[in-house]
């Protein structure tokens, strides 16, 4: 009887990926405007009625679909994080504040790495209103996930002094913290990927300008000139390995 029951588990399991991939699908394909539970049965050879049993509705699907894709994205980022090795005997202030050049440059390149879930999440921010609050609720997890790989990468250049700590006197006082830095952080470089959308006339590219305006962030928490000059050399030399 166990047996049995798992078996039906996996099949279950293995239909709800398949449901998943299908709305993905629809989703690269036409927005959400494609992504319909209609669209998604007809695909899936699918009544309405076993479709319910699977996602109740529309909102249900999207966020399963933000789950899997902020996953999918803090994954990358912390396989990444973890190939950032320094020699022995590295200035800990470059190596820190390196780190940070090094993930914002990541970021800048999910669009083209990660397009199906970098579009997903750019999509769901322009398009308020596609979740239920319960449903929205449900992605924090997975959300918190992803922003605790910046937020650690803050909070190890704090600790190796690289830059400075939040400070309670600001005008955000004690509500400042390494994770509301990194949602400062990714909103600001969210915005310069937008550079790439514009026909001429921009003097950089949005991977140059993602670079220079966390170069600006980190002159502003208060990193050394000097070595944020090295640690962006070696943010390159991370990449070309």
């Amino acid at each position: 009887m166990a047996l049995e029951t798992d078996r039906r588990t996996r099949k279950r399991l293995a239909r709800r990926r398949e449901l998943l991939d299908i709305a993905a699908d629809l989703w690269d394909e036409g927005g959400p405007e494609a992504l319909t539970l209609a669209a998604i049965g007809e695909r899936a050879d699918l009544t309405a009625p076993s479709l319910y049993t699977y996602f109740p509705s529309k909102s249900a699907i999207v966020a399963a679909l933000q789950r899997d894709a902020l996953e999918v994205l803090a994954q990358a980022a912390r396989e990444a994080v973890d190939a950032w090795s320094a020699p022995d005997g590295s200035d800990p202030h470059v190596v820190a504040l390196g780190r940070l050049v090094a993930f914002s440059d990541l970021t800048m390149r999910a669009p083209t790495e990660h397009p199906l879930e970098f579009g997903l999440q750019q999509r769901l921010m322009a398009s308020p209103g596609l979740e239920d609050p319960n449903d929205a609720a449900g992605v924090l997890p997975a959300a918190f996930e992803a922003l605790a790989v910046p937020a650690a990468l803050i909070d190890q250049a704090v600790e190796a002094r690289a830059v400075d700590a939040t400070d309670p006197e600001t005008m955000l006082g004690a509500a400042d913290s390494s994770t509301v830095r990194a949602v400062r952080w990714l909103a600001a470089l969210h915005g310069a990927l937008a550079v790439d959308a514009l026909p001429v006339g921009v003097p950089a590219d949005g991977h140059t300008m993602g670079r220079l305006l966390t170069c600006d962030l980190l002159r502003g928490w208060g990193a050394d000139a000097e070595r944020l000059v090295d640690a962006q050399a070696l943010a390159d030399d991370w990449r070309h390995r």
